[in-house]
């Protein structure tokens, strides 16, 4: 949790709320903000507010209910241009390298992804989740229903501003690692055998090309089904390896660097997919692959959309 704080705070551009049942035993900075509740509130929002008291008996139902955080949450999201939601097990680097000016200028939705997504903070968008789409469950069936549907994605709410034609973006400037490897891998770019260390507010990755580092700048990184271990506070500079934050002296990567620290975790495979199933059961282990079966077939048109 301490890593996910020092990479909120060091966005100060952008206010953050960190709303949860759980006590904090780490101080936060000014830009984030702590509310105390829990999912029988939230439930009770969104009964207030649609008459559906949403099936909540697994945290996860949440992710279906983001895009309507813009109406639920309004006395919270107020004021501001723009509101979002993200995940916590997220590493942030300089956002506002990749979401500009222009980029806020422009769209209405920026990100297509649960684990960050922003929305232009107006009436029009905030009930845009409302709107009949072909291909898109209706949201009171989607909130009334124990089951997750990504409502928060791409085959949710980012479908219907594409059919509705609301000026949305996506940009692949992120990293998203593969559950279930013990190497790191990222489903975005392809790269795999890498590692990220976090620097003066951004986020690189890194690998070996031709004996020589290679890194390039992301957005942020993100952990899907992966515990990490903690070495230690976030300091003003980290290693992000498989499967760990490490402290790293500021500095160029050097190949030993590279070499040494990417290596991946013997097993990982086999023993995380154990655990998850020992977890979660065959419903929850399964549970993404069932979801497909809810959706149908969408025509692919982009209708406003821009991938950068």
């Amino acid at each position: 949790m301490s890593y996910w704080v020092r990479s909120c705070r060091a966005n100060p551009g952008i206010d953050w709320v960190l709303m949860t049942d759980q006590d904090l035993d780490i101080p936060l900075p000014a830009n984030i903000k702590y509310i105390r509740t829990d999912l029988s509130a939230i439930r009770q929002r969104f009964s207030d507010a649609f008459g559906i008291a949403p099936e909540l008996s697994r945290p996860y139902k949440l992710c279906d209910l983001r895009p309507a955080y813009g109406m639920v949450f309004a006395d919270i999201v107020g004021g501001y241009d723009f509101w979002g939601y993200c995940d916590l097990d997220v590493i942030f680097g300089d956002i506002g390298a990749f979401i500009t000016g222009d980029i806020l200028d422009r769209y209405d939705k920026i990100l297509s992804r649960g684990h960050l997504s922003l929305y232009r903070n107006t009436d029009a968008v905030n009930t845009l989740f409302t709107a009949f789409c072909p291909g898109v469950p209706d949201y009171r069936d989607v909130f009334g229903d124990s089951r997750h549907y990504c409502f928060d994605e791409r085959h949710g709410i980012y479908e219907i501003f594409r059919q509705k034609n609301m000026p949305h973006c996506d940009l692949e400037a992120m990293a998203a690692i593969k559950p279930y490897k013990g190497y790191f891998e990222d489903g975005i770019s392809g790269r795999r055998d890498i590692l990220f260390y976090w620097e003066d507010g951004k986020v690189y990755m890194a690998d070996l090309k031709d004996g020589a580092v290679r890194t390039r700048e992301v957005m942020y990184v993100h952990f899907r089904k992966r515990r990490m271990a903690v070495s230690g506070a976030a300091g003003d500079a980290f290693y992000i390896v498989p499967n760990a934050f490490l402290p790293k002296e500021p500095g160029v990567l050097t190949v030993n660097d590279v070499a040494e620290k990417r290596k991946g975790v013997p097993f990982y495979g086999i023993t995380s997919r154990t655990g998850r199933l020992l977890n979660k059961g065959f419903r929850g282990f399964f549970e993404r692959r069932a979801v497909s079966r809810i959706w149908k077939k969408v025509p692919k048109e982009t209708n406003g959309e821009k991938s950068i």
